[in-house]
């Protein structure tokens, strides 16, 4: 015999299912409109970030010798530097200052990076720079370089593992060897974000470096006499650069 108490579940199972079965089909035939995509409110925040600017460089104090290159990058063109095969780069310049663009493929690299100058030959005389370090990177001037090697001055970041902040190397086909460094008491480091204004003169066998207009090192080497001169860094977009001079002594 059919239970009559059955009838009302069975119906309210029933009308269920069909509430089910519509509104499935309400679903798949739901269509957009036509029209533009209205942004999240949220979308633009990023962009409304005031990001840090990078305040003026430092300008360069009058010349006391012969003024043999200069750039202050206002304009785009970098036609007077050159890549060096041995430590290649991306180097570009934006808004007056040349910006270090990671490795040849434009991806940050913790590999040496140098640019230098073409057509100048560097023998007896004063490269100096500013330099504006993004981040924790290495970065300095290269100088009286060729295929056997060349000198350059490394800055290391303050609070780094290195004990020397400052470091004079000369890079050969064997390697890298210190020449001299300063210790800490002399130049703490660079901290990331602030100018540093370096300086080398280079006259024979002997060698000073100034940070700041600081003498930081004084050294002696005979390795390599005369070749190009630049800027170093890591290749990890961590600097830019500003107001690069190449003097040289008369008749060098």
């Amino acid at each position: 015999m059919f239970n009559k108490k059955i009838v009302p579940v069975v119906g309210i199972l029933v009308l269920l299912a069909a509430m089910v079965a519509v509104g499935a089909s309400q679903s798949r035939s739901v269509s957009i409109p036509p029209g533009e995509l209205v942004e999240s409110p949220n979308a633009r925040v990023n962009a409304n970030v005031q990001r840090p600017t990078v305040p003026d460089a430092p300008a360069l104090p009058a010349a006391s010798m012969q003024s043999v290159f200069s750039d202050d990058f206002s304009k785009s063109s970098l036609d007077g530097w050159q890549t060096v095969e041995s430590a290649p780069g991306k180097w570009v310049a934006k808004d007056g200052r040349l910006v270090q663009g990671g490795d040849t493929d434009g991806d940050p690299a913790d590999e040496d990076a140098l640019f230098v100058v073409k057509d100048v030959v560097f023998t007896d005389g004063r490269l100096e720079a500013a330099i504006f370090p993004t981040s924790g990177s290495q970065v300095g001037l290269a100088f009286r370089g060729t295929d056997a090697g060349y000198y350059r001055v490394v800055l290391n970041r303050k609070n780094a593992n290195e004990t020397a902040k400052v470091v004079l190397q000369k890079v050969t086909t064997d390697g890298v060897k210190e020449v001299a460094s300063a210790p800490v008491s002399t130049w703490a480091g660079f901290s990331s974000g602030e100018w540093q204004s370096v300086s080398v003169n280079a006259q024979d066998t002997h060698i000073v470096v100034a940070i700041n207009g600081t003498t930081v090192i004084v050294a002696s080497d005979s390795a390599y006499a005369s070749g190009w001169a630049g800027i170093y860094s890591w290749a990890d977009m961590g600097s830019q650069v500003d107001n690069v001079r190449i003097q040289q002594l008369a008749g060098r």
